[in-house]
């Protein structure tokens, strides 16, 4: 038995802001599949149980699942590296974003600060693509 501590578990002590329940973890590839479907912009964080940087990283990633979760539009989960629901992961943690259904780039490290700042961007592009198709079809009628 493993004396290390749970991805899940961390951060409660040091932070009481931190919930874990904010971000949802994959079940299934089916599972996943369905979350990129049914939401705009999707963040995975692979992690390994095991790993000390994805454990480190935890509490924020959750503090940002609580910022910027919104059904249907915006969603940050995460999945267990040893459950190989992905393929290619190279090395954890690893942040995989899904625009549209879509997969468009990983992060791989422990750079929080680089994965919220990329997650920024397809945000506003999202909404700006969003906003401008409006426009068009407002135009042709």
């Amino acid at each position: 038995m493993s004396s290390y501590a749970k991805y899940s578990s961390l951060g409660e002590q040091e932070n009481p802001n931190f919930n874990a329940s904010a971000v949802i973890s994959i079940k299934s590839k089916e599972h996943k599949q369905q979350l990129c479907q049914n939401n705009r912009i999707v963040v995975v964080d692979v992690y390994g149980e095991w790993c000390g940087p994805c454990k480190q990283i935890a509490p924020r990633y959750a503090e940002m699942a609580q910022k910027y979760n919104n059904p249907g539009f915006c969603l940050l989960v995460n999945e267990d590296v040893d459950k190989d629901f992905s393929d290619g992961i190279r090395g954890v943690p690893a942040f995989q974003f899904f625009v549209n259904g879509q997969f468009v780039e990983t992060i791989t490290g422990a750079d929080i600060k680089g994965v919220e700042t990329k997650l920024l961007q397809h945000i506003q592009n999202v909404q700006f693509n969003q906003e401008h198709s409006h426009h068009i079809k407002q135009i042709r009628n």
